[in-house]
């Protein structure tokens, strides 16, 4: 399960000072071996932003929360996060006009998720944009939980990710993951072209190639406008990959655009 990057070490899921660093492997299609936290109780913590430049760069996070631990399993991981990232969505989109930009991840103490939480800060100073304290909890009976003091009760589901604003055009996508010399393939889906979705199309075909297949890494999902394009470049993906690649396997599973991932 991945946590949200501490300074200096932001992910690729979104535009500018927040999250413009390419670090995350999954983002970069690179498969890397899952530590899934083993920790009876999990401490929360969520960002998203939007901007280019310190003048117009505006950080939201949320407190810090406790969930239970969902399970030894990269899938049951990822559903927890998809739906937390789901409801931080759905709030900053009610409150802020703010929507799919959202990273949410987990902790295996309080005190490093406060820690966390403070180099968000500290770095929002440093580098002179505006920053939010929502105080935001993820609630598990709504999609969008009020705001709420920090060191909420333990959580559990919430609602699945809300379907793409009006006016998000779709696309075609194409997923895969390479692991023990083995590259899993995808179908070709349509899906919408947005932040939020890329995420999920992600966690969700990781998830379910670890539950069938037993694999782990992070999954490389590629959008095309056209089908002919995502064919042609799923196709021409073996021929870029490590020589190490002997078979593939075309496992059929495509993303269903209401946020469950769906296998044929």
């Amino acid at each position: 399960m991945s946590r949200p990057p501490y300074p200096g070490r932001i992910p690729k899921v979104v535009l500018g000072l927040l999250f413009g660093a390419a670090c995350a492997s999954a983002a970069a299609g690179e498969s890397s071996q899952v530590n899934i936290p083993t920790a009876p109780t999990l401490y929360y913590v969520c960002m998203s932003g939007t901007g280019t430049t310190p003048s117009n760069t505006i950080e939201y996070d949320s407190a810090v929360f406790a969930m239970k631990n969902p399970g030894s399993d990269l899938k049951s991981h990822s559903e927890q996060a998809q739906r937390i990232n789901a409801a931080f969505d759905a709030y900053l989109q009610q409150k802020h006009g703010l929507r799919g930009l959202a990273n949410c991840g987990s902790h295996e103490s309080l005190a490093a998720a406060k820690d966390w939480l403070q180099g968000r800060k500290n770095r929002s100073v440093e580098m002179g944009y505006k920053y939010v304290a929502t105080g935001w909890v993820f609630d598990a009976g709504a999609a969008a939980s009020a705001d709420s003091g920090e060191g909420a009760a333990l959580g559990a589901a919430a609602p699945a990710a809300p379907p793409a604003a009006p006016g998000v055009r779709t696309v075609f996508w194409s997923c895969t993951v390479v692991h023990d010399r083995t590259e899993y393939d995808s179908a070709i889906f349509e899906a919408p072209n947005d932040t939020g979705t890329s995420r999920l199309v992600q966690l969700s075909y990781a998830a379910f190639l670890s539950e069938k297949y037993r694999t782990a890494g992070g999954a490389r999902c590629v959008s095309k406008p056209t089908r002919a394009e995502a064919v042609a470049a799923l196709q021409s993906y073996a021929s870029h990959v490590a020589a190490g690649v002997t078979r593939r396997v075309a496992t059929g599973w495509v993303y269903d655009a209401g946020g469950k991932p769906a296998a044929p």
